[in-house]
């Protein structure tokens, strides 16, 4: 355990009986293995929200990077937050527990390299990714990085179907994930779909990284929007149950029980905030989403609030 992991063995314990709903044996517990870390993922995904709401309604020149201690209290309260304090709670949660966990850095859609992720190794030496703030999910079927060839298995991760691609990334191996691109997936950005109709989400080397170098690229994009243009938009998700809800802007999006993606639009201002509480209440206040609805209103224009995003078909 490292000077900067926050969490006793009994803290973890008792978070994942009290906070995750999850009921672990001494046995599970006793030895890391992917069948408990599975498990701990999924119930984390459910339990514990990615939330943009906190930066919104912070001016960007009072952004400061989480704590250590706020970062405890984000994860124990499951209060939301960002992929950088997701994943190092989620982090002190394994390593207390027995987990080998570093901490790596991918670039998503082009962007710069400010995307927190985890690589897990178990003890038969197998490496696996794990990522707790990711959209796609990444947590539902665990992706192992030692695969035979170039291009890994399928895996089912909620609406999306992932796969893992070989890669030298800044003169380093690492690996792309790229999704499935269909009418439940397709973006509202655009992105550039391979001759399998899979697109890239995300790129990564296996470069281990410090939570000074994560902390680091966290207060970048505190100064330029442009790095991380949620930080000013509503973008609030989970995974119940292992199926996507999610708030973004004034739109609510979830995954039917035939996993099926369903966009819900508002019209007015009354409606974002009921949605938003409806769906997220348990740790968003009233106070809170009716500012950040506000806040989202200003930030876009009235006049775009609201305009429902209707994706396209592929082949078009």
């Amino acid at each position: 355990m490292s000077a900067y992991d926050n969490l006793t063995r009994a803290e973890a314990v008792q978070y994942f009986s009290q906070q995750l709903k999850l009921q672990l044996t001494e046995e599970e517990l006793a030895l890391p293995s992917l069948s408990t870390l599975q498990k701990i993922c999924r119930a984390y995904n459910a339990e514990v929200p990615f939330s943009s709401v906190r930066f919104l309604l912070t001016p960007m020149e009072e952004r400061v990077v989480s704590s250590l201690d706020l970062i405890k209290e984000i994860g124990m309260t499951k209060s939301g937050g960002g992929c950088y304090e997701l994943n190092v709670f989620l982090r002190w949660l394994l390593v207390a527990v027995g987990y080998d966990v570093k901490f790596l850095l991918g670039q998503i859609n082009g962007a710069v390299y400010n995307h927190s992720l985890l690589l897990i190794r178990l003890p038969d030496g197998k490496r696996y990714l794990v990522d707790a703030g990711a959209l796609p999910m990444l947590n539902e079927n665990i992706m192992c990085l030692d695969f035979e060839g170039e291009v890994s298995p399928v895996y089912q991760q909620s609406l999306w179907h992932l796969r893992l691609e070989r890669r030298q990334v800044n003169g380093e191996p690492g690996y792309v994930v790229k999704y499935h691109v269909n009418p439940n997936t397709e973006m509202h950005w655009k992105v550039e779909i391979d001759e399998t109709n899979y697109a890239q989400y995300i790129e990564f080397n296996l470069v281990e990284r410090t939570i000074e170098e994560l902390s680091a690229v966290r207060r970048a994009c505190f100064k330029d929007a442009k790095l991380s243009p949620i930080m000013d938009r509503i973008f609030v998700f989970r995974f119940p149950r292992g199926r996507f809800t999610l708030s973004a802007g004034t739109m609510y999006v979830y995954e039917d029980e035939n996993r099926n993606r369903v966009m819900v639009p508002t019209k007015t201002r009354e409606e974002a905030v009921e949605q938003l509480r409806a769906h997220f209440g348990d740790f968003l206040s009233e106070e809170a989403a009716n500012r950040a609805i506000d806040k989202y209103i200003e930030n876009v224009g009235a006049d775009k609030a609201f305009v429902a995003y209707i994706p396209k078909p592929v082949d078009e």
